[in-house]
């Protein structure tokens, strides 16, 4: 009924009114394990944020305040676990979501992706950093920071997608990883980004160890 009515109303102190009893209940419901109800509330208050939206700024943005003070207390895992799992949310809500709050829910989704097992999901969450977009790529980087070969498999694939430029310039710095596979996909991806195949790291990997290593520099 809360919602409902907060989806109705254009009073700015009832819709307050409505928002700060929403944050109550989503409390009350995270408290007592019923996170289903916190998400239903959550996406509720996205979808009073989407762009189609009628309801001005000065007072949308109660619903922005409490959807961030919500997540802020349950966490944003709670929205990745939902979204992998297929919870009772719809999809496009949920999607819309996670897209409404991307910079707080990027790290948690890239976190995910590290570990989940189920290709489908791992498909879905990696397509859903690339909706994202340039809010992703602070968490994705900060993973690279000195990835395994798992995490470069599963993150490298994504780089081209998001498109960032400065990119191919951060992936020189793999050329001399401890692993060859690293080293020999960060060659390859460098040159699909379009940096520039120049210098010291390219020449010192057409001297590698590895013989694929070696051939990508060579074809790069």
């Amino acid at each position: 009924a809360l919602i409902i009515e907060l989806q109705k109303t254009d009073r700015p102190a009832r819709y307050e009114y409505l928002t700060e009893e929403l944050y109550r209940r989503g409390r009350e419901a995270l408290t007592q394990g019923e996170g289903n109800i916190c998400l239903r509330i959550m996406a509720a208050l996205a979808m009073e944020l989407h762009p189609s939206s009628p309801k001005e700024e000065k007072i949308t943005r109660y619903a922005r305040w409490t959807l961030r003070s919500l997540l802020d207390e349950s966490g944003p895992q709670l929205l990745v676990d939902d979204f992998c799992r297929r919870g009772p949310l719809p999809e496009h809500q949920l999607v819309h979501l996670l897209l409404t709050v991307k910079e707080e829910t990027a790290p948690a989704v890239v976190d995910r992706l590290l570990i989940e097992r189920e290709m489908g999901a791992r498909q879905r969450l990696a397509d859903m950093l690339i909706q994202m977009g340039p809010a992703a790529l602070p968490a994705v980087q900060s993973a690279l920071t000195a990835p395994s070969w798992e995490t470069a498999r599963r993150l490298f694939p994504l780089l081209p997608r998001l498109a960032v430029p400065e990119l191919a310039e951060n992936l020189k710095q793999f050329f001399r990883h401890s692993d060859p596979r690293v080293r020999r996909e960060s060659i390859r991806l460098c040159g699909q980004l379009g940096g520039e195949q120049e210098g010291d790291p390219l020449l010192a990997s057409l001297g590698d160890t590895d013989t694929s290593v070696r051939q990508a520099a060579i074809a790069a």
